[in-house]
């Protein structure tokens, strides 16, 4: 039976063959532009997703879907409108490096490209235009997209974003689409800037990631999230506006873990983090050896034999103290309003920031005080002045009202609490193999940590796993079309982030465990199926539990290893 809308022939058999030969399946792909008005020219009538190559054969369904009735009312296919034969159709998402610092993934994306001609479902041009007067209804600047592939009933779902970027090829000669780009939660993530979250204090990095979230303006679908190892004394107090995504690295280089999102079976925008430890052993799930590019760079820029870690503790004021002073006399009209935002200073040296911690409640004459002159000298009005707080990490917003009948002078402004002082971090070092090598140095801090122990555990840990030239970052691509090889195409959608796979390569003498860091899945301009992995070295010893084992039965790095972070 032919295929339905949406769906990519996965193998052939000889009567579907000799229907296409002699043309029967060809002229339901409409006719060249005969014209030259490049409105259909070198392009067929319908978008390769909608074609039917073969009949009667296993089918995979690529699908792109959009919410143009707003976010959670409903998803409509995009799919009939599709353009493969632009530049393909691509996802991608997670690390790309695979360094001992590469532990967040980048923004995870989405491109395609929409039939903007006349051959649409709409059968209009400009329909998907963003200023067209035309346009889809509901079409436009970030609302939800995802794309996903089904395939023996079930269906796995590897982008979930909005739509972030459109260009509108209007080429009269041209294809007259419009070349779109989705991005994921990543995104927000890095244009959202922190000023709202207040000082956490003795909680895990999960919890912090947790409260983060929490306070951002669209949150990831789910959040899957391991117990970190440590309980911290303070985070966010070294918050300085930075982006949410600035943010989770902290956390993230402070547990020594990893952040990024995956796909799913259930919905996908997955946003996984992984503490430090989740992956000490790797099981390998796979084998790759036939039919893959696999490339890896090897040699002594690898090498990192002298690790220096730094970490912060952190000193607090043991009573209240003046974080805050406005230095400006403001003068609000009847019934106005002004809104601050007041930046925590040290009180002895007032050029450097700092955080805060159980804020004071502003108490009328000692932290506000406002008259009917600037300087002072007339009518007490402070009764008359109301102000409103939000206290945060490394912040307040303060908001002062006039409710009386005339105008009045703010003549004093303050904000009091606990400093939290941040002076100098506390750099612990491990050093090897500089002979052999040249010295290589990584020096890199874990912002919430306060332990210099272990910060000399976190070092050591690094040093024994980059201390000799093997590959730093790795890639494999291979043909993911289930066509051509049906276990190749199963591996790439059964294994995402974070699965532990086996490259082997007889050239190049690798037999080797990667962990997977980030997926590219691609179909290109013919409608074939592609996967790239991206790898990071994953580590198949098995390790002692130091507790576990009576004294005497292993020697500490001779006959034991000491397990990496």
């Amino acid at each position: 039976m032919p295929l339905t809308v949406g769906q990519v022939a996965q193998g052939y058999n000889d009567a579907g063959l000799d229907a296409w030969m002699d043309g029967t399946a060809l002229a339901a792909l409409g006719e060249w532009d005969q014209a030259g008005d490049g409105e259909e020219q070198a392009f067929p009538a319908k978008s390769l997703l909608e074609r039917f190559y073969f009949e009667d054969v296993e089918t995979v369904r690529h699908q792109v879907e959009v919410e143009l009735h707003g976010a959670g009312a409903g998803w409509t296919d995009l799919t009939p409108d599709l353009r493969l034969e632009a530049s393909g159709l691509g996802a991608g998402y997670g690390i790309r490096g695979a360094g001992p610092l590469d532990r967040v993934a980048e923004t995870g994306t989405l491109r395609f490209n929409v039939d903007n001609s006349a051959r649409n479902s709409a059968k209009t041009v400009g329909y998907y235009s963003p200023e067209n007067t035309l346009r889809r209804p509901g079409w436009g600047f970030n609302i939800g997209v995802r794309y996903s592939v089904t395939w023996d009933g079930t269906t796995n779902t590897r982008h979930l974003g909005q739509l972030s970027d459109m260009r509108v090829n209007s080429d009269p000669y041209g294809p007259r689409d419009v070349a779109c780009v989705s991005s994921d939660w990543f995104e927000v993530a890095a244009k959202w800037r922190i000023t709202g979250v207040p000082t956490l204090t003795h909680v895990r990095a999960d919890e912090a990631l947790a409260a983060l979230i929490a306070a951002a303006p669209k949150r990831p679908r789910k959040v899957i999230a391991g117990q970190g190892s440590e309980v911290y004394d303070y985070t966010f107090d070294t918050a300085r506006g930075e982006s949410a995504l600035r943010e989770g690295q902290r956390l993230v280089q402070s547990e020594f873990g990893m952040l990024f999102m995956r796909g799913s079976t259930d919905g996908g925008g997955v946003l996984v983090f992984e503490p430090r430890g989740v992956r000490r052993t790797a099981v390998a799930e796979f084998e790759l050896s036939d039919y893959v590019d696999f490339d890896a760079d090897q040699g002594l820029g690898s090498v990192r034999n002298r690790i220096k870690v730094g970490v912060f503790p952190r000193q607090i004021d043991a009573s209240p103290v003046v974080l805050f002073t406005l230095q400006s006399t403001p003068t609000l009209a009847p019934g106005e309003s002004l809104q601050l935002e007041c930046v925590y200073v040290d009180p002895a040296q007032k050029a450097a920031r700092v955080g805060g911690t159980s804020m004071q409640p502003p108490v009328a004459t000692t932290d506000y005080a406002a008259n009917s002159l600037p300087d002072g000298s007339g009518v007490d009005r402070t009764a008359n002045l109301s102000v409103a707080v939000e206290f945060f990490s490394d912040r307040a917003k303060v908001t002062l009202t006039n409710t009386h009948a005339s105008s009045i002078s703010v003549t004093h402004t303050q904000l009091r609490g606990l400093g939290l002082y941040t002076y100098e971090p506390v750099i612990v070092e491990a050093f090897e193999s500089i002979n052999d090598y040249d010295e290589q140095e990584l020096a890199f801090d874990m912002p919430y940590q306060s332990s210099p122990l272990l910060a000399k555990a976190v070092a050591d840990a690094v040093l024994l796993a980059w201390k000799q030239p093997v590959a730093s970052s790795a890639r494999v691509r291979f043909c993911a079309d289930r066509r051509y090889n049906p276990e190749l195409f199963r591996a790439a959608l059964q294994y995402d982030i974070s699965s532990c796979i086996v490259v082997r390569d007889d050239i190049r003498g690798v037999n080797r465990a990667f962990w997977i860091n980030g997926v590219d899945l691609d179909l290109d301009s013919d409608g074939i199926f592609w996967c790239t992995w991206y790898l990071g070295r994953a580590e198949t010893t098995r390790y002692w539990v130091l507790d576990a084992v009576a004294p005497g039965e292993f020697t500490l790095g001779v006959d034991t290893l000491p397990a990496p972070f």
